[in-house]
């Protein structure tokens, strides 16, 4: 199932861009395969941040576990290794 529109198809072929419909791993379009799909690349705060950006519900979203969220912890390190230095 293709959901791209065949302009945007001949446009992206035409300059060798892969384009493909968006789903995550459930098979949802729209903002829950966006989201699915964000969650399964990177992890489920990731995807929750997105969605509390636009105020988007995830309640009824399937967001897997995903991966590690190195966001906090780095700065964390860094901010303790800076003030031991100082």
């Amino acid at each position: 199932m293709n959901s791209i529109d065949p302009q945007l198809a001949e446009w992206a072929t035409a300059r060798n861009i892969p384009a493909d419909a968006l789903h995550g791993p459930t098979g949802s379009t729209g903002f829950d395969g966006a989201l699915e799909d964000l969650t399964a690349h990177t992890n489920r705060g990731t995807a929750i941040a997105a969605a509390n950006m636009i105020d988007y519900p995830t309640a009824g979203l399937e967001l897997a576990a995903g991966g590690l969220a190195w966001r906090a912890p780095i700065p964390l390190f860094l901010s303790l290794l800076f003030s031991v230095g100082v």
